[in-house]
């Protein structure tokens, strides 16, 4: 009897340690559902946040391509836009050396000093002349304004936007966007003081994507 009570003491012991380590494991399990849980939902967070960071590099890439084609379009504006402008520089120096040789030779002309006078060569007072007259005659400013209308301009362009895009290539009288009744698209309307700014515009414009014409003052 002694050793059974011995024994059933002890398997009351082991009961009570089976018990309490079965409340341990079953919190821990709970823990590691918890715990599970929690990670899955990091995980999906992970995914989402790279599947936007995907995107976001995606949209960059498109912008850097688009900035770097604005970039290169803008380079090759501005080395047109140089090399008229050294053209028109080194005819305006031309210009102004065949001006000078004029006035040099029209006042030994007047001179009464005919030993002095210089002998030019034949047709030379005329080729001076109208050189002259071919450069004042390239760009005049008339009392008309030239118009110059732009279609194609995107939804949303205003008078501002318009001016800012056309003030490089000249001296601007008047401005205007209205919408086609017809097509319902927007158009523009712009006045310039000179025909070769309004020239230079319509090429510009041209090269940027727009529609643009020359059109008649009237």
């Amino acid at each position: 009897k002694k050793l059974d009570s011995t024994r059933q003491h002890r398997l009351n012991g082991m009961d009570i340690k089976l018990k309490a380590t079965n409340s341990k494991l079953h919190v821990l399990q709970e823990k590691y559902e918890r715990d599970t849980k929690e990670l899955k939902m990091q995980i999906s967070d992970l995914k989402k946040k790279n599947k936007t960071m995907s995107n976001i590099k995606r949209r960059l890439e498109i912008a850097k391509m688009q900035h770097e084609e604005t970039i290169r379009c803008l380079r090759n504006e501005l080395k047109k836009y140089k090399g008229s402008r050294s053209l028109q520089s080194e005819e305006g120096e031309k210009l102004t050396d065949a001006n000078d040789v004029f006035d040099k030779h029209q006042q030994q002309d007047d001179s009464s000093s005919a030993s002095r006078r210089y002998t030019m060569a034949p047709g030379e007072v005329s080729r001076i002349k109208n050189a002259k007259r071919e450069n004042q005659s390239t760009c005049i400013s008339t009392t008309e304004s030239v118009f110059v209308r732009v279609e194609g301009l995107p939804k949303g362009t205003k008078s501002q936007t318009l001016l800012e895009m056309c003030r490089d290539f000249g001296g601007i009288a008047q401005i205007r966007v209205m919408k086609d009744g017809i097509t319902g698209k927007l158009k523009g309307f712009v006045t310039f003081l000179k025909s070769c700014h309004a020239k230079a515009a319509v090429e510009g414009l041209r090269a940027q994507g727009y529609e643009a014409e020359q059109v008649p003052a009237q």
